[in-house]
């Protein structure tokens, strides 16, 4: 037990509760340390209890069944209690119970004149205080994070997956978008990055039901929100843009608009450009608690504003800037335990040379892409599944894009996604791996160079 302002707090059940309201709680209480050491006895059954349960079914167990198999109560906390204040107190609680016990039993072998037996005890407690301390800081040990690798490799087994793409083989490339994960995409100016977001988001929305936010320093939401309309009623973008849908069109535009008012009440979107620094962002995520968080153009984002110079952005060059935005995402998106899609781009000169295009377009290799990255080997690095968009002027034609795996985190298989890419019908829906040629051959030998 312990006290808070007016409020008596009984600390195990209060890490039990927190703990175990989802599987990101979970997942942030043991990212911070919270483990069975810190927990009194039935603290300790509950909480090999709800290991064993989340390893075996994938899901929290309720509290009740919690009660009924370790006897520990689990009781909901007071407003403003938090995982980390709860798990701090474990840990002092914890070391005040070491300091209690070691030195008791260091005094009782000195009373008995047994200096020998009281060095014991003095090393076995500074033993112990440096584990807990290793633990306190959030540093873990293999024989710690091992147990995990069994855990994440049932969740698979069992075909779970992060929230999922809109293109099966991009899902089946990646496992999806899993928590602490950047995805990146990356092509030439007009490509159609910014559609690849959106359809990312529609799919997470509405069809996974995932609360999403889309940071825009680019677009203004109308704008992005005219895609998005666009994309969910399947109306011709540009017709929509310019105001010119026909009499049968339009009201099918008006229930469309009329659909996402009454659905569209988790998908938010901050387009405030004057505001958009890294301060103001992670604010906006910890009050929308998104469970996707999409940024469109990511070398956009202003991470310090004026003459502001002190943190990301402060070295002044844009080349600068964008690599400490990218630390910045990085170190973000590991503390809010969500996955981010990224939009970035290519060097205005990259060319994908006659020989690498027959293999990039049968779904092998990447066309040496990954060699074009306007920001260098930086998003290589930092993203954890990275694709390049890329579409000749017969794909443009025929209404195609391939997105080649630069990078792949958990990389299932292997393979280049081919799409439609159809903006009168808004038909973005995956094709295969392989894209052919007008002859119905891969032989494209007669193509010049193409700037992607």
């Amino acid at each position: 037990m312990g006290r808070r302002g007016l409020f008596v707090v009984d600390f195990d059940s209060a890490a039990l509760w927190l703990a175990t309201r989802d599987k990101e709680s979970f997942s942030k209480s043991r990212e911070i340390g919270l483990c069975e050491d810190v927990l009194l006895a039935a603290g300790k059954v509950a909480w090999r209890f709800v290991l064993s349960y989340m390893t075996e079914h994938g899901e929290m167990p309720p509290s009740g069944v919690i009660f009924e198999n370790s006897g520990q109560r689990i009781e909901p906390v007071e407003d403003g209690v938090t995982i980390g204040y709860v798990v701090d107190k474990l840990f002092d609680r914890s070391e005040f119970r070491a300091l209690q016990y070691g030195l008791g039993k260091s005094c009782e072998a000195m009373e008995k004149g047994s200096q020998a037996e009281a060095k014991i005890e003095v090393h076995r407690l500074s033993d112990h205080l440096r584990s807990q301390a290793v633990k306190k800081v959030r540093v873990h040990t293999l024989a710690e994070v091992a147990p995990e690798v069994r855990e994440l490799y049932e969740r698979t087994k069992r075909g779970e997956v992060g929230i999922p793409f809109p293109w099966e083989t991009m899902t089946n490339i990646t496992m999806g978008m899993w928590p602490k994960t950047i995805t990146g995409f990356v092509a030439r100016p007009g490509v159609g990055k910014t559609f690849t977001l959106i359809n990312i988001a529609d799919y997470a929305h509405f069809e996974c039901e995932k609360r999403v936010l889309i940071v825009s320093p680019e677009m203004t939401r109308v704008e992005l929100a005219e895609r998005q309309v666009a994309l969910r009623g399947k109306i011709g973008y540009g017709d929509l843009v310019a105001a010119t849908l026909g009499k049968f069109a339009e009201p099918h535009l008006y229930k469309t608009i009329q659909e996402l008012e009454e659905r569209g009440v988790n998908y938010f979107i901050l387009d405030d450009e004057e505001r958009l620094n890294a301060a103001y962002i992670e604010e906006a995520v910890d009050a929308v608690k998104p469970d996707l968080l999409g940024v469109d153009s990511m070398y956009m984002l202003k991470v310090a504003q004026g003459k502001v110079k002190g943190g990301p952005g402060s070295k002044g060059g844009r080349y600068d800037r964008v690599l400490d935005t990218l630390d910045w995402l990085r170190s973000f998106n590991r503390r809010c335990d969500i996955p981010f899609v990224v939009i970035s781009q290519l060097n205005r000169e990259a060319k994908v040379k006659k020989g690498a295009k027959r293999a990039l377009k049968r779904g092998a290799g990447t066309g040496g892409m990954e060699n074009a990255l306007a920001m260098s080997d930086t998003l290589l690095w930092d993203f954890h599944n990275l694709f390049a968009m890329y579409q000749d002027e017969d794909m443009r034609l025929d209404k195609q894009m391939l997105y080649a795996p630069l990078k792949a985190r958990r990389q299932a298989k292997i393979s280049a996604v081919v799409t439609r890419w159809d903006m009168e019908e808004m038909d973005f829906g995956e094709i295969g791996t392989m894209v052919k040629s007008e002859s119905g051959s891969y032989n494209d030998d007669s193509f010049d160079d193409v700037v992607f």
